[in-house]
């Protein structure tokens, strides 16, 4: 059997040219599909109030005296259990004028919290006395879900800026 190759490349395009179009809008719905996937995935979050077993943690307020607003506020927090590399330990600090959130950030272990008015959040704090609270939490990332576990807390309360 004698098989010749086509080498005319206008003639082999002009074959495959119909199926472009499909392969385009196929390769577009793909990636569209994925990228809903990955987002409804972050939209699983479950916020649990204990810890798993095997995870312990406490925090604390290493400030001392009186905190007030535009203070540095530092924690110390300490955890145990946490073994996986796509499990990780955070502090969220939150802040209420009545029932109104005014304050609200989230870092690793060991950053301090700055306390006033986070210029361009939706969040407005007036520099006047708030109820807050740090929150030591754990994170775990699971193949579709990521969980969130409320290890420890303390409560404190910011005093008006005094000038």
């Amino acid at each position: 059997m004698n098989t010749m190759i086509d080498t005319d490349l206008e003639r082999n395009i002009a074959h495959v040219r119909p199926y472009l179009g499909v392969l385009l809008i196929g390769s577009v719905a793909l990636m569209f599909g994925v990228l809903i996937y990955n987002a409804a995935k972050q939209l699983t979050e479950t916020v649990h109030t204990t810890a798993p077993e095997g995870v312990t943690g406490a925090i604390t307020i290493s400030s001392r005296g009186d905190i007030r607003y535009g203070d540095t506020i530092d924690f110390k927090s300490t955890t145990a259990g946490i073994y996986s590399n796509k499990s990780n330990a955070y502090v969220s600090t939150v802040c209420f004028q009545g029932e109104t959130m005014v304050y609200q950030r989230s870092a690793q272990q060991g950053v301090p919290f700055y306390l006033y008015d986070q210029i361009g959040s939706s969040l407005d704090w007036d520099g006047n006395e708030a109820s807050c609270s740090a929150t030591l939490m754990y994170r775990k990332v699971g193949f579709d879900n990521i969980d969130v576990y409320v290890v420890d807390s303390v409560s404190f309360d910011v005093i008006s800026r005094g000038y």
